[in-house]
């Protein structure tokens, strides 16, 4: 717990993150990026026609 806060803490105070949530880091705070292919309007309808299909299918 202590290694934990010990990373995480200066997460909290830093002013380079203002804005941002604290989801956007891992439990090593490192940041997690978005994902580059999903900026690309065509690649994200797919992805959503895909994830929506599975829904689908799993009801």
């Amino acid at each position: 717990m202590e290694q934990y806060a010990a990373k995480i803490l200066p997460l909290l105070f830093a002013p380079d993150i203002d804005g941002r949530s604290g989801a956007m880091f891992d439990r090593n705070a490192n940041p997690i990026f978005g994902n580059p292919y999903l900026t690309d309007r065509t690649y994200r309808m797919r992805v959503t026609e895909a994830s929506e299909a599975l829904i689908g299918r799993a009801r």
